[in-house]
C-alpha cells in the first residue's frame, strides 16, 4: 500500500496464511443474465444459485518472501462435504414451470437398485432457505469435494528509471536526507548534488540528531 519503492535495506519476508470453514451454512448468489440484478419492483424477479452443504474449508496462503520475485505461487484448497447446488427461478422465468415438472417427475436408481425420488433426497439435510417450500430445486450434489487451485502471480516490472541499486550508496543518502540535514552558516546548506558527492567528500552526519 507503499507509494515508496521496495528498498531490499528494509524488507521483511512474511506470509499471511488464511483458512475459513463453513458448517450446515448456505451461499447465495444472483445469477441473472448479463450481470443484470433487478431492485426497482416489489417482488424482485432475480433468478439465485446457492452451494448448501454440511462442511466447507478454504484454505490458502500468500507467500512474500522473495524481495521483488518474479513469480508468487498461489495455492487454494478446497475440501467440502455432502455438498449440493439448488437453483431458484421466479415465476415469470421462461424456464421455470419446464424445470419444475422435469424435478418432480425425476427419479434415481440407488446404489441398491431402488428408485428414489428426487424431491425426496433433500429430507434429513440443514436447510434455512434453500428448501423446496421456498422453491428451490437441487441441481447437483456431491458427497465428497477436494479441490485444489495453483495459481502462479507473474509480477509487473516498475516504470521508471533503472533500479535504484545502479546508484551508489552515497549519492543515494544525499538524495533522500540532503533536505532535512542542518545548515551549518546562514544561507548556506549541506545538500550537495551526486557529482560533489561521488568525488569523494565526507559528511559528519549523525542520524540520531533528525526528529522521528
Amino acid at each position: 500500500s507503499s507509494r515508496s519503492p521496495p528498498d531490499f535495506m528494509s524488507f521483511v519476508p512474511y506470509a499471511w496464511k488464511f483458512k475459513f470453514i463453513l458448517k450446515e451454512f448456505e451461499l447465495l448468489t444472483v445469477a441473472n443474465e448479463y450481470n443484470w440484478i433487478d431492485t426497482a419492483s416489489n417482488n424482485p424477479e432475480n433468478g439465485h444459485l446457492a452451494i448448501c452443504g454440511k462442511l466447507l474449508s478454504l484454505e490458502f496462503s500468500l507467500p512474500f518472501t522473495e524481495f521483488l520475485s518474479d513469480v508468487v505461487p498461489f495455492m487454494f484448497k478446497v475440501t467440502g462435504e455432502h455438498l449440493d447446488l439448488s437453483a431458484f427461478l421466479p415465476d415469470t422465468n421462461t424456464s421455470h414451470d419446464i424445470l419444475f415438472t422435469l424435478d418432480n417427475s425425476a427419479r434415481i436408481v440407488g446404489r441398491d437398485g431402488a428408485l428414489i425420488w428426487k424431491k425426496d433426497l433433500q429430507q434429513g439435510k440443514w436447510r434455512r432457505k434453500c428448501d423446496y417450500a421456498n422453491g428451490w430445486i437441487d441441481c447437483w450434489c456431491v458427497p465428497n469435494l477436494v479441490l485444489s487451485i495453483e495459481f502462479l502471480y507473474h509480477s509487473c516490472p516498475m516504470d521508471g528509471p533503472p533500479p535504484q541499486a545502479d546508484i551508489a550508496t552515497p549519492d543515494k543518502e544525499s538524495n533522500l536526507l540532503g533536505p532535512l540535514r542542518p545548515q551549518d552558516k546562514p544561507g548556506t546548506s549541506d545538500v550537495q548534488s551526486p557529482s560533489e558527492s561521488s568525488s569523494g567528500k565526507s559528511f559528519n552526519f549523525d542520524p540520531t540528531t533528525l526528529e522521528p
